[in-house]
């Protein structure tokens, strides 16, 4: 699998035209207004990853290519080509991204001027924390509120059952005992030191004492992305 074009910070064009950050340059080119709405909404508020998001832009900047030029889109077009030109699965063969090129050139498309605009995940997210200012840490927290939500759920699903069961037990007299409370506690066991932890302390603490420090949550999040 080939890898995707790196993306400068800033890009000059001729001719008077400013210098752009990446994608302001793509907003500018291709008249792509509302986009920097877009891709906010699109991680803030839908939760999509820089990986989704760029598709999104590159997918916006080939419609554009397309429409320009009169061509008439099928369903799921330009998603084909954009997977083909970045031979993003390992079936696409070389033959089939130069055949990809080729019947886009003929369209009257630059090509290499086509895939030089085309962005990366980690343009899309330099983007978002530099210039959109949007919260990655947020991300962060929301992903650990997300866990902890899970957790109870499932505890609170445990504890109901086995209180329907050991009620069940003691009607037909198969268990004696008084009032009673079912306890369920999810721990969490260090193999390195041995601590032992509810599973909820450890969502609030983020760490082992054995660490000295929690991890920087807009770097974790950074590095999902990036994976």
């Amino acid at each position: 699998m080939t890898s995707e074009n790196t993306d400068s910070d800033s890009t000059s064009t001729g001719g008077g035209t400013p210098d752009f950050k990446k994608i302001d340059k793509i907003v500018f080119r291709y008249s792509l207004d509302g986009l920097r709405e877009d891709m906010k909404r699109l991680y803030e508020d839908e939760g999509q990853s820089y990986r989704n998001i760029k598709q999104y832009v590159n997918k916006r900047i080939l419609e554009t290519e397309l429409e320009r030029r009169g061509q008439d889109l099928l369903p799921g077009e330009v998603e084909n080509y954009l997977r083909i030109l970045k031979r993003e699965d390992d079936d696409i063969s070389r033959g089939q991204a130069n055949d990809a090129r080729e019947r886009l050139k003929e369209m009257g498309i630059n090509v290499g001027e086509l895939e030089g605009n085309l962005v990366s995940h980690q343009t899309v997210g330099n983007y978002l924390k530099e210039e959109l200012d949007v919260d990655v840490k947020q991300r962060g927290e929301a992903n650990i509120e997300n866990s902890r939500g899970t957790i109870t759920g499932l505890v609170g699903r445990l504890q109901s059952v086995a209180t329907r069961e050991v009620e069940k037990l003691v009607e037909n007299e198969f268990v004696n005992i008084g009032d009673f409370d079912v306890m369920v506690n999810v721990q969490v066991q260090c193999r390195d030191c041995g601590r032992l932890y509810s599973a909820l302390d450890l969502l609030r603490n983020r760490k082992c004492d054995c660490y000295d420090t929690a991890p920087d949550l807009e770097e974790a999040e950074s590095a999902q992305e990036a994976a």
